[in-house]
């Protein structure tokens, strides 16, 4: 019965001293159990803060979704919005290029009108035309005519002045139209002619062989046939190709004329005009004289008129080819006989 106490005594100690050794080591961790409950309620407070910004950012990618199926299918819709924009570009551009082409058809043929009307109608732009080497051809049997079997070069001169005065009669040209007014537009910095006016102005160059077959003509006309002829006679005639003019001469009360120049050494002239009824000559024969003192006698001639303004072209016959040689008032044009 003592052991038994013993025991129960001894056993009651064991556990006295497990509970007292657990309530010691209960006090030696509770800060760091403290620690813990502060670290779980942080740990709770961030779970609560995560979450809610979870269900924020779930709430935005949603929006975003939604967003991103509306931008969707605006873009399927834009995108075939471009396709037929892109279409009806290509139309566009097709029809700009057709438009361009057709106005620049029509500005090249509106010039080329334009160069062809002047051809027959100013000066210098008739000459490749009227002076070229079948017009000169063309007039050989009238320099033969009106050579009369002369073999003298002055003679041979004065008998082809003399066959156009006699021959040829003065007649006032036709009207000839020719482009005035444009109309334009610019395309890509580009001016083309889209349309035009016409008007008319009484001048037309003949040809030679024109003039001589109506047998008449004006200025222009019958100075162009005493050049053809004079040419055609130095170069198959007589063989021998000097300097020879024709001349544009403009006047004081605004109107022009065409005549023959021939240049001769010492600083000479000899006036071929047979519309002007005009040739440079003494005691009733052709000759040269002084140039600025003839050009004057010539000027004297058109009075009232005189002559303001002189310009001088040397024409090769063989292909209508022109240059100027000069031009001025009468004595700068005197000059260029020198």
């Amino acid at each position: 019965m003592q052991k038994a106490r013993l025991a129960v005594a001894s056993s009651l100690c064991l556990i006295l001293g497990a509970v007292l050794g657990y309530a010691g080591a209960v006090v030696t961790y509770e800060p760091q159990i403290a620690d813990l409950r502060t670290t779980l309620s942080t740990t709770r407070n961030r779970l609560t803060t995560l979450q809610t910004d979870y269900d924020s950012l779930r709430n935005d990618y949603d929006q975003l979704s939604e967003d991103h199926s509306s931008l969707t299918l605006s873009y399927s819709s834009l995108d075939a919005e471009h396709r037929n924009l892109m279409s009806n570009y290509s139309t566009l551009e097709d029809k700009y290029a057709e438009l361009a082409s057709y106005y620049q058809g029509l500005s090249e043929n509106v010039t080329a009108l334009q160069d062809l009307l002047y051809s027959y109608s100013s000066v210098p732009e008739a000459f490749p035309r009227t002076l070229n080497d079948a017009e000169a051809q063309n007039t050989e049997t009238a320099v033969l005519s009106a050579m009369g079997g002369s073999t003298d070069d002055w003679s041979s001169y004065e008998r082809i002045y003399e066959y156009i005065v006699s021959n040829i009669e003065y007649a006032r040209d036709v009207d000839m139209p020719y482009p005035s007014t444009y109309l334009h537009i610019d395309f890509d910095g580009v001016d083309y002619i889209t349309g035009f006016t016409m008007t008319t102005f009484r001048d037309y160059i003949q040809t030679p062989s024109l003039t001589l077959e109506i047998r008449q003509g004006d200025c222009d006309d019958q100075a162009v046939l005493a050049y053809a002829m004079t040419k055609h006679y130095m170069i198959h005639v007589a063989e021998a190709e000097y300097p020879l003019y024709i001349a544009y001469v403009e006047f004081s009360d605004g109107s022009g004329h065409l005549a023959v120049m021939l240049p001769v050494e010492g600083g000479q002239l000899c006036i071929i005009d047979p519309a002007g009824k005009y040739l440079t000559s003494k005691w009733g024969r052709i000759t040269s004289k002084e140039a600025l003192s003839e050009l004057q006698s010539y000027s004297d001639h058109w009075h009232p008129s005189s002559i303001e303004h002189i310009e001088l072209f040397d024409v090769d016959v063989t292909d209508g080819s022109y240059h100027l040689v000069g031009e001025g008032t009468i004595e700068e044009a005197a000059i260029i006989f020198e």
